[in-house]
């Protein structure tokens, strides 16, 4: 029935939702990506999912804590991710050069067509 569909694509909407957000910290602001903003932190789970800007993220959270997020960049944009860590971390392209970025939000430049990798800092 139509309200069987319906639920079900409130369902995914929520799940998802639960796992990646992107959205503007303000209207007309640029989005800002944050993994895992209202997960459990007793569930062990790990997604790859679209977000706006032309990112595709993939994320892992393990006994509350976030492993790893790494992005592709689909259009060679600015990536702002909301740092899941309470520290630095280290941003590296994956068959490339990598740096420190530390803060609440971190903001690199990505290339089309390229991923990146952002792991905390020990």
């Amino acid at each position: 029935t139509a309200a069987s569909v319906e639920h079900l694509g409130l369902l995914t909407t929520t799940l998802q939702e639960s796992l990646l957000q992107s959205v503007s910290p303000r209207p007309g602001e640029p989005e800002v990506i944050c993994v895992f903003p209202a997960w459990p932190p007793e569930w062990d789970a790990s997604f790859r999912l679209l977000a706006r800007g032309g990112f595709l993220v993939s994320s892992e959270v393990k006994k509350g804590r976030v492993q790893f997020v790494e992005i592709e960049s689909r259009l060679g944009e600015e990536c702002r991710l909301r740092n899941p860590w309470a520290g630095p971390c280290g941003v590296s392209e994956i068959n490339g050069g990598g740096r420190e970025l530390a803060g609440e939000l971190l903001r690199f430049q990505t290339a089309a067509r390229s991923r990146y990798r952002c792991i905390p800092k020990e």
